[in-house]
Protein backbone atom coordinates (compact mmCIF):
# COMPACT_ATOMS: atom_id res chain seq x y z
CA UNK A 1 0.00 0.00 0.00
CA UNK A 2 2.45 2.47 0.73
CA UNK A 3 6.16 2.57 0.10
CA UNK A 4 9.01 1.43 2.91
CA UNK A 5 9.64 5.95 2.73
CA UNK A 6 6.46 6.79 2.83
CA UNK A 7 5.92 4.38 5.33
CA UNK A 8 9.23 6.46 7.70
CA UNK A 9 7.49 9.38 6.75
CA UNK A 10 4.15 9.28 7.96
CA UNK A 11 5.64 7.41 11.03
CA UNK A 12 8.08 10.88 11.89
CA UNK A 13 5.11 12.99 11.53
CA UNK A 14 3.28 11.11 13.97
CA UNK A 15 6.08 11.44 16.32
CA UNK A 16 6.32 14.72 15.60
CA UNK A 17 2.66 15.19 15.95
CA UNK A 18 2.31 13.11 19.81
CA UNK A 19 5.69 15.52 20.80
CA UNK A 20 3.36 19.14 19.88
CA UNK A 21 0.38 17.64 21.47
CA UNK A 22 -0.15 18.25 25.23
CA UNK A 23 -0.09 15.00 27.18
CA UNK A 24 -3.79 15.08 28.52
CA UNK A 25 -4.93 14.80 24.76
CA UNK A 26 -5.52 10.99 23.57
CA UNK A 27 -2.71 10.02 21.30
CA UNK A 28 -4.84 9.18 17.49
CA UNK A 29 -3.07 7.46 14.67
CA UNK A 30 -2.62 9.41 11.64
CA UNK A 31 -5.01 7.99 9.58
CA UNK A 32 -7.65 8.19 12.32
CA UNK A 33 -6.56 12.16 12.43
CA UNK A 34 -7.61 12.41 8.88
CA UNK A 35 -10.37 10.63 8.57
CA UNK A 36 -11.66 12.51 11.76
CA UNK A 37 -10.69 15.99 9.40
CA UNK A 38 -12.06 15.39 6.46
CA UNK A 39 -15.41 13.98 8.57
CA UNK A 40 -15.07 17.52 10.40
CA UNK A 41 -14.73 19.25 6.95
CA UNK A 42 -17.47 17.50 5.15
CA UNK A 43 -20.16 18.38 7.65
CA UNK A 44 -19.24 21.55 7.59
CA UNK A 45 -19.66 21.90 4.02
CA UNK A 46 -23.23 20.33 4.82
CA UNK A 47 -24.03 22.88 7.19
CA UNK A 48 -22.74 25.42 5.40
CA UNK A 49 -24.84 24.42 2.36
CA UNK A 50 -27.58 23.67 4.13
CA UNK A 51 -28.05 27.23 5.62
CA UNK A 52 -27.42 28.60 2.63
CA UNK A 53 -30.54 26.59 1.29
CA UNK A 54 -32.56 27.60 3.98
CA UNK A 55 -31.65 31.23 3.64
CA UNK A 56 -32.63 30.68 0.17
CA UNK A 57 -35.68 28.74 0.94
CA UNK A 58 -36.92 31.45 3.56
CA UNK A 59 -36.21 34.36 1.25
CA UNK A 60 -38.50 32.07 -1.41
CA UNK A 61 -40.79 31.05 1.06
CA UNK A 62 -41.57 35.16 2.28
CA UNK A 63 -42.62 35.65 -0.98
CA UNK A 64 -45.08 33.02 -1.11
CA UNK A 65 -48.30 32.04 0.89
CA UNK A 66 -48.39 29.69 3.97
CA UNK A 67 -49.58 26.68 2.18
CA UNK A 68 -46.84 26.63 0.01
CA UNK A 69 -44.34 27.63 2.41
CA UNK A 70 -44.83 24.50 4.19
CA UNK A 71 -44.70 22.63 1.50
CA UNK A 72 -41.29 24.38 0.66
CA UNK A 73 -39.66 23.94 4.49
CA UNK A 74 -37.07 22.34 4.88
CA UNK A 75 -37.30 18.77 5.43
CA UNK A 76 -35.43 17.03 8.25
CA UNK A 77 -31.46 17.05 7.64
CA UNK A 78 -30.33 13.67 6.74
CA UNK A 79 -26.77 12.48 7.90
CA UNK A 80 -25.75 11.50 4.72
CA UNK A 81 -24.87 14.90 2.41
CA UNK A 82 -25.43 13.50 -0.59
CA UNK A 83 -29.31 13.39 0.47
CA UNK A 84 -28.52 16.83 1.72
CA UNK A 85 -27.60 17.73 -1.41
CA UNK A 86 -30.35 16.28 -3.66
CA UNK A 87 -33.23 17.75 -1.47
CA UNK A 88 -31.63 21.28 -2.10
CA UNK A 89 -31.77 20.52 -5.51
CA UNK A 90 -35.26 19.74 -5.22
CA UNK A 91 -36.15 22.75 -3.17
CA UNK A 92 -34.31 24.80 -5.61
CA UNK A 93 -36.54 23.01 -8.54
CA UNK A 94 -39.97 23.89 -6.19
CA UNK A 95 -38.97 27.67 -6.07
CA UNK A 96 -38.20 27.83 -9.85
CA UNK A 97 -41.08 26.31 -10.83
CA UNK A 98 -42.90 28.66 -8.15
CA UNK A 99 -41.53 31.53 -9.64
CA UNK A 100 -42.03 30.58 -13.45
CA UNK A 101 -45.88 29.69 -12.78
CA UNK A 102 -47.19 32.94 -11.50
CA UNK A 103 -51.20 31.94 -12.60
CA UNK A 104 -50.55 28.37 -10.76
CA UNK A 105 -49.82 30.86 -7.73
CA UNK A 106 -52.86 33.43 -8.73
CA UNK A 107 -55.03 30.07 -9.00
CA UNK A 108 -53.57 28.77 -5.21
CA UNK A 109 -54.34 32.09 -3.80
CA UNK A 110 -57.65 31.68 -5.13
CA UNK A 111 -58.08 28.64 -3.66
CA UNK A 112 -57.08 29.39 -0.48
CA UNK A 113 -59.43 32.10 -0.33
CA UNK A 114 -62.00 30.12 -1.42
CA UNK A 115 -61.49 27.54 1.43
CA UNK A 116 -61.10 30.24 4.07
CA UNK A 117 -64.32 31.90 3.26
CA UNK A 118 -66.15 28.41 3.18
CA UNK A 119 -64.87 27.34 6.54
CA UNK A 120 -65.62 31.08 7.86
CA UNK A 121 -69.29 30.10 6.65
CA UNK A 122 -69.33 26.68 7.97
CA UNK A 123 -68.31 28.15 11.33
CA UNK A 124 -71.01 30.93 11.67
CA UNK A 125 -73.99 28.22 10.73
CA UNK A 126 -72.30 26.54 13.16
CA UNK A 127 -72.95 29.22 15.79
CA UNK A 128 -76.22 29.99 14.78
CA UNK A 129 -77.39 26.59 15.15
CA UNK A 130 -75.72 26.14 18.60
CA UNK A 131 -77.36 29.60 19.40
CA UNK A 132 -81.18 28.43 18.38
CA UNK A 133 -80.17 25.06 19.98
CA UNK A 134 -79.76 26.42 23.50
CA UNK A 135 -82.52 29.01 22.76
CA UNK A 136 -84.79 26.49 22.02
CA UNK A 137 -84.03 23.95 25.24
CA UNK A 138 -85.44 26.98 27.25
CA UNK A 139 -82.57 26.80 29.05
CA UNK A 140 -81.14 30.04 31.28
CA UNK A 141 -78.31 32.06 29.80
CA UNK A 142 -74.99 30.92 30.15
CA UNK A 143 -76.10 27.39 30.47
CA UNK A 144 -76.33 24.28 28.54
CA UNK A 145 -79.36 22.01 28.95
CA UNK A 146 -82.37 19.94 27.36
CA UNK A 147 -85.44 18.77 27.48
CA UNK A 148 -85.22 14.95 28.20
CA UNK A 149 -86.65 13.90 24.58
CA UNK A 150 -83.72 15.45 23.58
CA UNK A 151 -82.26 19.09 21.77
CA UNK A 152 -84.26 20.74 18.94
CA UNK A 153 -82.15 21.99 16.55
CA UNK A 154 -83.01 24.47 14.35
CA UNK A 155 -80.97 26.09 11.42
CA UNK A 156 -80.20 29.55 10.38
CA UNK A 157 -82.84 31.65 11.85
CA UNK A 158 -83.97 30.52 15.12
CA UNK A 159 -87.16 33.24 14.82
Amino acid sequence: MFSYAQQQQLLQQQQQRQQQQPPWLPKTPPLVGARRAATAAATAAAATAAAAAAAAAAAAASRETASTQARISLKRQPQNPLQQQQQQQEQQQQILQQQQNPEKQKNREKQQQQQQQQQQEEANACAVETVCLLSATGAPEGTIGAPPWGPVRRKGNCG
